[in-house]
Formats: structure tokens, C-alpha cells, sequence
């Protein structure tokens, strides 16, 4: 079981856990069908995606929690396997949905994430009313990124291209981080 290649990323984070190991067919690209999981090797990175359409001639993927198909198509002459079942970290193996039955997972899932981004929408217009958020006291700089902490615990990092990204929504929602430049403390 250690030659199973692991699962690592977000972009199907709703049906693996990063560190699972991936059980893996090998079939025929005729064989594929949409709700499918599948491996791709790519030349710099495989990935595993679900088969979202297929044709006679290619199939397209997307993961689960990406809000854009992939821009790579999977081919017949692709380098590619079926992904059938995970196994946990604490040993258990775990099949995982194929088929039609992936497809309404995937249905499920892009629901989901629609909904997280509408409240994140909501939430930003309506950020400006939290009068009771308490500024985050400290900034520590980590590369090109900026983590701002509050009693030494993270609240959120700027990043390179200036967006703020918080830890989670209760830290958005207790603290606020300094707009503009300012200076650190160490």
C-alpha cells in the first residue's frame, strides 16, 4: 500500500482528505463515463479530477470544488486511471462515488460552494456594521505574505497581490485587520 499515490490539494477536498491514498483501476477510456474520478498524469503534475462530459473523441474534468473546467482535456492516448476508493489514514479503505451517483455528488458539492459564495458576498457588504470587532495587535511578515495575530493567535494573512484572507469566518467576524500600510511588531 505505500506505492499508492497520495492525495494532496483542495480541489476535491469535499470527497478526499489530504493524506489518503488513492486505489486506482486501470480502464479503457471507452469505459469513462461522467461521475467518473480520475487520475490524470500531467507532464509537470497529475491530478485527480471528476469526468464532468465525455465524447467519443475527449473527456472534460473539473474538480469538485474548482468553479472552472480544466483547460487540459483527458484523451484515448491520455495517461490517465480511474480512481475507485481512498484508503483513510487509519487503515480503512473507502470507496468513493462513480458514475451517476458521482455526478449528483458533484451537483452537490458545486451547490455548496455557490452558497459559501454568495454568504461571503453577503458578509463582505455588510462587514462595515461589525462595530465590535477588535483589531489584530500584531504583524508578523513571512516571505511577500503579511499574518496579522491577535494574543499570538493567527487571525488572517495579506497576501502578495493584497487580498486579506482570514483564518475563518468567526475571525472575520471578532477581528478586523488594518487596511493600508502599517508598520509591524515583532
Amino acid at each position: 500500500m505505500k506505492d499508492l499515490p497520495v492525495y494532496y490539494g483542495n480541489s476535491m477536498r469535499s470527497v478526499f482528505v489530504p493524506g489518503e491514498r488513492l486505489l486506482l483501476k486501470t480502464v479503457d477510456f471507452a469505459a469513462l463515463q461522467p461521475g467518473d474520478i480520475v487520475m490524470v498524469e500531467a507532464q509537470r503534475v497529475n491530478y485527480v479530477h471528476r469526468v464532468i462530459r465525455k465524447t467519443a473523441e475527449f473527456a472534460v474534468t473539473m474538480g469538485d470544488n474548482n468553479e472552472q473546467a480544466d483547460e487540459n482535456l483527458v484523451w484515448p492516448t491520455s495517461k490517465f486511471s480511474l480512481v475507485s476508493g481512498c484508503v483513510k489514514s487509519d487503515g480503512t479503505v473507502r470507496n468513493v462515488a462513480c458514475g451517476r451517483q458521482g455526478m449528483s455528488e458533484f451537483y452537490h458539492h458545486q451547490r455548496r460552494m455557490a452558497i459559501r459564495r454568495w454568504g461571503r458576498n453577503v458578509f463582505e457588504k455588510m462587514e462595515w456594521l461589525f462595530f465590535w470587532r477588535i483589531r489584530a495587535d500584531r504583524i508578523r511578515e513571512f516571505g511577500s505574505e503579511k499574518c496579522y495575530f491577535y494574543r499570538n493567535v493567527p487571525v488572517a494573512r495579506r497576501t502578495a497581490a493584497g487580498k486579506i484572507v482570514y483564518t475563518s469566518w468567526r475571525m472575520r467576524l471578532l477581528f478586523k485587520v488594518p487596511s493600508g500600510e502599517e508598520k509591524h511588531a515583532e
